[in-house]
């Protein structure tokens, strides 16, 4: 899995069909694990192989998704993705284990359309809590810290709105995960209204809890797309376990005159 691209959430968007029939959603979830061998240079992973085994799980429309699998060559990846009632929006697990010279990684994604169905203009505030734990052997600190080989936690999300009031997500879970890494289609008015991103230290031993968010106004009838994925990289003898709670929540615009 290309890790950049992960990364940049603003260029991830459901567009094309990628098999003769598709599903439309508004809302899905999706895990995809991956496990692949370290390549050695300076460090003893300086970079990653083609992955050897993946597994996807979540088809499209879903609103849990959940996959493990454990390889006695490579280590343990699991993943889960669930899309909840407000304020709880959404919980993202992605927790990984690797053995000596494999590197294995745990995504876990969730999209949904939200609008504001009130009679007044409100303001939607969406706030993440990333809380992790990362067990990284102390050889792992000289590997390159912005890698694909890199082991830490990583957590995303990005809101943003559309012309197109569904998206096509293919039939299969693999479809539906592809799908979510496809590009933006310049034909639909995509545009990022706020992103945040939390991004623990990388190749290091630590623990934690990071806070982010944003908060977007919708006039009476807008409609936003919310998506968010959860990352755990696991490296050379590293464990890796994050969770990710995103909470939202409405409350009516006010006005210059209504203001303390």
């Amino acid at each position: 899995m290309n890790s950049k691209r992960l990364a940049i959430l603003a260029m991830v968007l459901l567009t094309v069909p990628l098999t003769a029939s598709a599903d439309r959603i508004q809302s899905t979830t999706s895990v995809h694990l991956t496990f692949r061998q370290c390549i050695a240079g300076a460090t003893a992973c300086d970079s990653i192989g083609p992955s050897q085994a993946s597994k996807s799980a979540g088809l499209p429309g879903d609103l849990a998704a959940a996959a493990s699998q454990a390889d006695p060559a490579y280590g343990e990846s699991v993943g889960s993705a669930k899309l909840t009632d407000a304020p709880a929006a959404a919980e993202l697990n992605a927790r990984v284990t690797s053995l000596p010279a494999t590197r294995n990684g745990s995504n876990s994604i969730v999209l949904k359309r939200y609008t504001n169905e009130a009679v007044a203009t409100q303001t939607l505030t969406v706030e993440s809590t990333l809380t992790y734990e990362q067990v990284v052997p102390p050889e792992n600190a000289g590997f390159p810290a912005d890698a694909p080989s890199r082991s830490g936690a990583f957590a995303e999300f990005v809101i943003f709105t559309s012309d197109a009031n569904s998206f096509e997500a293919g039939t299969t879970a693999e479809d539906n995960f592809a799908a979510l890494m496809s590009e933006e289609d310049p034909d639909i008015g995509f545009a990022v209204l706020e992103s945040a991103r939390a991004t623990p230290a990388r190749n290091v031993s630590e623990a934690g809890t990071e806070v982010f968010s944003r908060t977007v106004t919708l006039n009476p009838g807008d409609s936003i797309w919310l998506m968010a994925i959860l990352q755990s990289i696991a490296a050379n003898g590293a464990a890796v376990d994050a969770d990710l709670v995103i909470d939202l929540g409405w409350a009516p615009e006010q006005s210059a005159a209504d203001q303390p």
